[in-house]
């Protein structure tokens, strides 16, 4: 999806970069900027503050007095940020206040850059609307009609909050800047999707369309990107720019590293293509792609000048063990802050999949994690993999050890197809569903299958089935084309009687062995003859009342507890010794 995501947001950067201004006399405008008030100061405001920009002003001419008028911007956004007041007004968008300049000698163009810089700075000021009114003497702020509520801007802190702590949980526990920043992009890759069906909204374009509706365009990832590395103090700035092969604007981020350099990181594409591809990257890679605007073509934009190394960012000395992990892995970072593997990037013989990424379980292969890789001969996963992607391992052809993790509960479809080593002949019992063509082998595999009655679903082709002849297949379903035979006449499926895989032989026309479930293991230990989960005198009373003959119900079996195969006055005086703390054992017959 990465293409058609470049291509759209070439469209939308260029109009929402550069602000519409109208230009006023140097005159009192007809109307007047919404008063509000705010007799509090939120510790966020100056927690989610950046200060390349503001810094940048210092280095230019006029730089103090910029960065006095700065001030002023800042201060007027950060008051209405905290302000309950509502504006009743019909228009699109409203000033709520004014910024002089005239006094501080600056023109009204450096009061417009400035005004940028105030807005590359700060990305918790979603409410400023790009369009601003400028006299003479004063630029006027204003909000966007979304946002006129009171009501409705409480609510949004409330999601701001909540976002930057689900953003940044355990990140403190992480040794380098670089992990940091790289397990926030990856949150915001799982939380986000771009917004093909959204993209002229006002959210869309700030970061409350990623934090309230999940979606956004490239603003609002480098802005949310922005947010949370402002928050953990990860020196970064807001870039914005075009791409190169499309000629349209494009926003993203430089954030300062480990070795005190600045490296891009464009989370939009990395979002809709290999998670690391732009992240951490030097100006040789990225600049085949992206062009960022500087002082002398930034014409209206007015953006800084940044310092980028032409080579990529050297992880390794900084991340340890995690190093490892990252030469061999891309991987994602669920909301629930488990990992999905998304792809293996070296091409060892033999590979073991790690239980944990920084401290997070691994539960996911995703598809078409290890699509390809002709040189593995074995892996093995850990039990913590409850889900493997569609594709997962198609075309591994010398693949033959892989044990299926005990805990996996999903097997999508063509995992394993045109594996011609590959031998499985035991499904899990923890697995529910296998999909389509999941073990559609190019040979002839296993003679005979166990399936467990625990898979409720599993799709055509999935077991049993070779090619016939030259095919090629790229992953749509079509299994028809592929010409499929069966392994043989005698292929079996073992199966539980009325099962899935029970009618999934049946429809397919393969053999079958029935077998019975096990009986489910006591639950309850010994002594429960009531079956509360606990061993007490009521258990006591009730084996009592059984021994009595009483129209009573009792489990024999956990009453029994001194394994002689009666129920008895013995049992009920080893489990009062029990419940007085004795140094006694109760046990049942096996």
């Amino acid at each position: 999806m990465k293409a058609p995501i470049r291509m759209i947001s070439s469209l939308i950067a260029a109009a929402l970069i550069t602000a519409p201004v109208t230009q006023l006399p140097d005159i009192q405008p007809a109307y007047t900027a919404y008063a509000y008030e705010s007799d509090t100061s939120d510790p966020l405001i100056e927690k989610v503050s950046g200060h390349y920009g503001y810094d940048f002003l210092g280095t230019t001419d006029k730089g103090t007095k910029k960065q006095l008028y700065y001030k002023r911007v800042f201060e007027l956004c950060a008051d209405f940020y905290e302000s309950d007041s509502d504006i009743e007004s019909e228009e699109e968008d409203v000033s709520f206040g004014s910024a002089q300049f005239s006094d501080l000698g600056l023109t009204q163009s450096e009061a417009r850059a400035v005004k940028n810089f105030v807005m590359y700075d700060n990305p918790l000021f979603y409410f400023v609307a790009n369009h601003f009114y400028q006299t003479g003497s004063s630029t006027y702020i204003h909000v966007s009609k979304e946002y006129y509520s009171s009501e409705a801007r409480a609510k949004c802190k409330e999601s701001i909050e909540s976002f930057i702590d689900e953003m940044t949980d355990g990140l403190d526990a992480l040794g380098s800047d670089y992990e940091k920043a790289r397990i926030v992009e990856s949150r915001l890759s799982a939380r986000a999707e771009y917004a093909f069906d959204d993209m002229d909204s006002v959210p869309s374009h700030n970061i409350m369309g990623i934090i309230d509706l999940g979606k956004g365009v490239c603003e609002s990832y480098a802005k949310c990107f922005q947010l949370i590395l402002n928050y953990i103090g990860l020196d970064n700035a807001y870039i914005i720019g075009d791409e190169t092969n499309n000629n349209g604007g494009h926003a993203w981020n430089a954030v300062k590293f480990d070795d005190g350099k600045y490296y891009y990181a464009d989370p939009t594409w990395d979002d809709s293509g290999s998670f690391d591809y732009y992240f951490a990257k030097g100006r040789t890679l990225f600049n085949k792609e992206h062009k960022s605007y500087t002082t002398a073509n930034a014409i209206n934009r007015y953006l800084y000048d940044i310092d980028i190394p032409d080579t990529d960012f050297d992880f390794t000395p900084y991340v340890g063990e995690f190093a490892d992990i990252i030469n061999a892995y891309d991987f994602n970072i669920e909301p629930d802050d488990t990992v999905t593997i998304t792809r293996y990037k070296l091409d060892e013989t033999s590979v073991t999949v790690p239980e944990t990424i920084l401290g997070m379980p691994i539960t996911a292969i995703g598809a078409n994690a290890f699509a390809g890789k002709n040189g593995i001969e074995s892996i093995k996963l850990p039990d913590t993999v409850t889900e493997i992607g569609d594709l997962a391992f198609i075309a591994c052809f010398r693949l033959k050890d892989i044990e299926l993790p005990a805990g996996l509960e999903t097997i999508g479809k063509d995992v394993f197809m045109f594996d011609s080593e590959i031998y499985i002949d035991t499904i899990p019992d923890s697995v529910t569903s296998i999909g389509s063509g999941a073990f559609y082998y190019d040979y002839n595999g296993p003679a005979k299958v166990k399936i467990p009655s625990a898979v409720t679903s599993i799709g055509d082709y999935a077991f049993g089935f070779v090619s016939e002849g030259s095919i090629s297949y790229n992953g749509d379903g079509n299994y028809e084309k592929l010409s499929p035979v069966k392994f043989s006449d005698d292929f079996t499926i073992v199966c539980v009687k009325d099962s899935a895989a029970y009618d999934y032989a049946l429809k397919f026309g393969f053999l079958y062995e029935l077998y019975e479930d096990e009986e489910p293991k006591d639950e309850f230990g010994p002594g429960d003859a009531d079956h509360d989960g606990e061993v007490d005198i009521n258990d006591v009373l009730l084996i009592q009342q059984f021994i009595a003959k009483w129209d009573v119900e009792i489990d024999e079996h956990l009453s029994d507890v001194n394994a002689d195969s009666e129920v008895d006055i013995n049992d009920v005086l080893l489990i009062q010794q029990y419940i007085a703390k004795w140094d006694v054992e109760l046990k049942n017959a096996e």
